[in-house]
């Protein structure tokens, strides 16, 4: 893991962004999405980050993979309730968020795959020493 901690890591960075501009967006919605499509947009997008953070603390790659997977959940759920928006004729969320949407989810897809396979590279470490 980096000195840095979790803040250092990009992906987190770029969550941070798009949760702020989720809830930016969300304040835009009409008054009767008060209690309804605004608080989904924003506790999707606060998931996103909040679970990268928490898995990064944990003592496992297998439990740092978990909470990535539980983040590109809430960043597909997020994506829903943009294209629930925009079918139910709310102001646009527009082609650049859609992008951050799908940059995240590549930047989160691939730090799962390297997690991932961490996680197999420790267990074989691990089989080895045990073995031996």
């Amino acid at each position: 893991m980096s000195s840095g901690g979790f803040k250092s890591l990009h992906v987190w960075q770029m969550a941070i962004q798009l949760a702020k501009r989720s809830y930016e967006y969300a304040a835009t919605l009409p008054k009767e999405e008060q209690f309804g499509l605004a608080p989904q947009i924003r506790r999707a997008s606060v998931s996103i980050p909040a679970n990268i953070a928490e898995g990064y603390g944990r003592e496992s790659s297998g439990s740092y993979s978990h909470f990535l997977k539980m983040a590109r959940g809430s960043l597909n759920e997020l994506e829903t309730h943009f294209i629930l928006a925009e079918e139910l004729g709310y102001p646009p969320v527009g082609t650049e968020m859609f992008q951050a949407v799908a940059a995240l989810g590549t930047k989160l897809r691939n730090l799962i795959s390297r997690v991932q396979e961490s996680a197999v590279h420790e267990g074989l470490a691990e089989y080895r020493t045990a073995d031996e």
